[in-house]
């Protein structure tokens, strides 16, 4: 939506593949460019108004120096007053110390003419608030084949009051947090915190 309004991206990835399909979607009248690097440390040659990360890819940091490290570097890509918003999950160490993995869902894959089976588990690292997931997908064809596919990924949980301290570590305010992403309060029951951060160059260092 963004590059179909005439706003021109730098769109920042750790995974080339993912870059390459963002590639294939791009238009020719669409102003966007990849970059292959990782968020703690990277460099475009100018700065913005507007940054944001998706999809809780900031709970992937999994130490205080990432995230300080990774907010430094948005920080000093941004213009005064500039915004950083991305989106958390804020409650994830909750529940049992671990799941064994079972079946999340299961869908139709119409373009193989497949069938795709989630299974996931987890185990919690209460000491430093991570929750590593461990995923597999069963693709299952019409031939009665398989082909199997197994991801893990780690995220480290952060309360409003660590994302304000470290915000203001960084050189942001913290303008709000949002409960959803249609400007629903945050409360006890929110899935997402939606975090809006306004670069403030005379905030203590």
């Amino acid at each position: 939506p963004l590059a179909k309004a005439g706003y021109e991206i730098y769109a920042l990835d750790y995974s080339e593949k993912l870059l390459d399909i963002l590639k294939s979607k791009i238009r020719a009248d669409y102003k966007i460019h990849t970059i292959y690097a990782d968020m703690r440390d990277f460099h475009i040659a100018q700065t913005f108004n507007f940054a944001f990360i998706s999809y809780s890819s900031f709970q992937q940091l999994l130490t205080l120096d990432d995230q300080l490290t990774c907010l430094a570097t948005i920080n000093k890509h941004l213009n005064k007053n500039g915004k950083l918003i991305f989106d958390i999950t804020p409650c994830l160490c909750e529940g049992d110390n671990s799941v064994a993995q079972s079946l999340q869902y299961t869908i139709r894959y119409p373009k193989n003419n497949s069938t795709v089976k989630l299974y996931s588990g987890y185990e919690i690292d209460r000491l430093n608030l991570i929750k590593h997931y461990y995923d597999k997908y069963v693709e299952i064809f019409a031939n009665g084949e398989e082909r199997v596919f197994s991801h893990s990924i780690s995220l480290k949980e952060c309360s409003p009051d660590y994302m304000k301290l470290i915000l203001e570590k960084s050189g942001f305010r913290l303008v709000e947090i949002q409960g959803g992403f249609h400007n629903e309060k945050l409360d006890k029951l929110s899935n997402n915190a939606i975090y809006i951060a306004e670069k403030c160059d005379d905030l203590q260092r």
